[in-house]
């Protein structure tokens, strides 16, 4: 009671008081973060190794079992998943809240530094701070074109390299993912009679193109003021290079790949697909930074996406370049700011007829219209002032908080 005396007794204060409230609320409106779902601080790291060509069993024995038995001494780590497929293995680290995500990515890494004896022809394991089951796409894309008798998936490749660095420029995206096209391969296809007649077993041939398309590290020079790192760079970049790899010497010649094998530049063997509309498309999404605003971040999206599929843009001027017979276009098939905006609209909605509602409902029992007026004015006053609460305090405008206003 004493407080709402003083509260009647300095208007002006009480009247400076609820201006600074609104002044700040019109700020806040305007910085606090907006997203479909509230944050989730659990700190989750995943591992992944490719190993091209390896069963199942062969990535669990050799790979999988070997990172396990070094990750399960990680500092906080409160549950570990493992799984092994055709070519690859996957860890799923869960760490308890509170846990440094900087912090447990680095001791991740040190431990798996220690793993002994990769097997030779695996890639370096890679380390994220996400969870791949619980990953939030804000907007989903697919690439596409109108002429049936182009296979879009073979432009893979210009997803990758074209459109997918595009988005990732674009501010408040963390991560782009292209889907659903074919990865190109070189595949050596050996003659086993040939091998014969020169008497070299199919190890030897993979034995020399290993070694050939190999980057090594060469050890460090010392030097006056730093150390140089030495590294070897031996790679293919041509079909012509790989024929031209010498397998051994036979009666004083070299012995070719190409006088052995074919070697062909074609795609992977496809394991999925995405359609849209009934034709092959290529999907591509994106992940918005923690913190961003995702209607902003849709604003920019939608901008970069006008300028590739306006004339004259990218994809006008690739089609042209690959002679199809119809048009290239990347199209918008999901947006999550259409969900938040519903919400957001909801909200307004409510906070009108509930304010009605209540004004009537006031009006009856206390007869007073000033008097439903001030408890009235009270209602927008407290949500805005709400506002600058969440954003102090890092929390986002979101389906769980629209719901407690």
């Amino acid at each position: 009671m004493n407080f709402i005396r003083l509260m009647i007794r300095q208007p002006v204060t009480v009247a400076v008081g609820v201006i600074l409230v609104l002044m700040a609320g019109a700020i806040s409106l305007v910085r606090v973060p907006i997203q479909l779902t509230p944050n989730v601080e659990d700190t989750v790291i995943a591992v992944t190794t490719f190993w091209e060509g390896a069963s199942p069993d062969e990535v669990e024995r050799e790979i999988v079992e070997k990172q396990e038995e070094k990750l399960q001494g990680l500092t906080n780590l409160r549950a570990m998943t493992s799984e092994s497929e055709q070519g690859i293995g996957k860890i799923r680290l869960e760490f308890s809240v509170g846990t440094s995500k900087d912090a447990a990515l680095r001791e991740v890494s040190d431990k798996l530094r220690e793993v002994p004896d990769y097997p030779a022809n695996a890639d370096e394991p890679v380390v994220e701070a996400s969870d791949p089951e619980n990953q939030d796409y804000i907007a989903w894309l697919v690439f596409g074109t109108t002429d049936d008798s182009f296979d879009i998936r073979t432009l893979q490749d210009f997803a990758e390299d074209r459109i997918k660095p595009m988005i990732e420029r674009i501010e408040g995206v963390s991560e782009v993912n292209a889907l659903g096209g074919r990865e190109r391969e070189t595949q050596i296809r050996f003659d086993p009679v040939r091998l014969a007649q020169y008497g070299i077993p199919p190890s030897m041939l993979v034995g020399a193109i290993e070694s050939a398309n190999r980057n090594i590290s060469a050890g460090q020079l010392p030097d006056a003021k730093f150390d140089v790192r030495l590294r070897t760079v031996n790679q293919y970049e041509s079909v012509e290079a790989v024929e031209n790899t010498v397998i051994t010497m036979r009666n004083g010649s070299p012995v070719y790949v190409g006088d052995v094998a074919e070697v062909v530049e074609t795609y992977k063997e496809q394991t999925g697909f995405v359609r849209a509309s009934g034709r092959p498309v290529i999907a591509i999404n994106a992940q918005k930074e923690i913190g961003a605003n995702v209607i902003d971040v849709m604003k920019r999206i939608r901008a970069v996406v006008a300028t590739m599929n306006e004339p004259g843009g990218l994809l006008e001027s690739e089609a042209t370049r690959r002679h199809i017979e119809g048009s290239l276009s990347l199209k918008q098939v999901y947006d999550q700011t259409i969900y938040i905006d519903q919400a957001l609209a909801l909200v307004r909605d409510n906070i009108w007829l509930g304010g009605l509602i209540a004004f009537v409902v006031l009006l009856i029992f206390l007869r007073s219209v000033r008097s439903v007026f001030i408890i009235g004015l009270a209602i927008p006053i407290s949500v805005i002032g709400a506002v600058v609460v969440m954003l102090v305090l890092g929390r986002t405008v979101n389906v769980i908080s629209l719901a407690g206003m």
